[in-house]
């Protein structure tokens, strides 16, 4: 049975969301992954938060550097969860700086289709798991006709909305494996909620590599490992890596 990677979630096993605490509690749980939360700061330097940044709050957040310096330090790996799409390359240049290739750097979150497919290096750079609503968002708009402009403004700020209220054609889930093909992505990053049975075989049918979030039950987990999944992101990193060590221990 195929071992998946475990993500400590930014705030895992009871630290604060956004803390250097939560990443040492990752390192010290033995997890392979922590997740950052990434935003731009009004004085343009990057900082590790969910929330935006302003010129009230810069003072309380985390550099992203202080989060890389510490990862290295541990031997993770670090999922990027990007907040803001102007903050990618500037991202990906202080990751450089720092020493994280694509060995050790993963985006995900905002990083669109549209950005992958005017620049298709950047799946040289780093380990790109699109995101599922980014997808279906690109797929949705393409399709509709003018005059969409509250639809718009409502998804382009929130697409985990287009998850939660917009039915979506079987056929988005071929387009969804078609772009991570084409473009050599590492994989699809959706929420568990949406591993349908049908979803499922056509990513195991295609051996497409997929990561998982955000899964904090063990039930959930189990099932996660069992159907394949390459990543479980969890805040409940402790709980998922023993259930993956007594899963993978008692399957062949």
């Amino acid at each position: 049975m195929k071992k998946p990677y475990i993500t400590a979630h930014s705030g895992c096993d009871g630290t604060e969301r956004d803390s250097m605490k939560s990443i040492d509690k990752a390192a010290a749980l033995g997890a392979d992954i922590v997740e950052i939360d990434i935003r731009k700061g009004p004085d343009g330097n990057l900082y590790v938060s969910h929330d935006p940044v302003t010129a009230e709050n810069v003072r309380e957040k985390s550099a992203v550097k202080e989060a890389f310096v510490k990862v290295r330090y541990a031997g993770l790996s670090v999922n990027c969860d990007m907040k803001e799409q102007g903050a990618l390359y500037d991202l990906l240049h202080l990751a450089s700086a720092y020493g994280l290739d694509k060995n050790h750097l993963i985006l995900s979150g905002c990083v669109s289709p549209e950005q992958i497919a005017r620049d298709p290096h950047l799946a040289e750079q780093a380990r790109i798991y699109i995101n599922l609503e980014e997808v279906w968002k690109m797929l949705y708009f393409a399709q509709c006709q003018k005059g969409y402009t509250g639809q718009f403004a409502e998804l382009m700020n929130d697409p985990w909305v287009f998850l939660k209220q917009y039915d979506v054609p079987e056929s988005w889930m071929d387009e969804a494996i078609r772009f991570v093909k084409a473009y050599h992505l590492a994989g699809v990053n959706l929420p568990h909620r949406c591993l349908c049975e049908t979803f499922v075989e056509k990513l195991q049918k295609t051996n497409t590599p997929f990561s998982v979030w955000t899964v904090n039950d063990a039930e959930l987990i189990e099932r996660c490992i069992r159907i394949g999944s390459e990543n479980i992101t969890t805040r409940e990193a402790e709980l998922a890596l023993a259930v993956r060590n007594r899963v993978c221990k008692a399957e062949p």
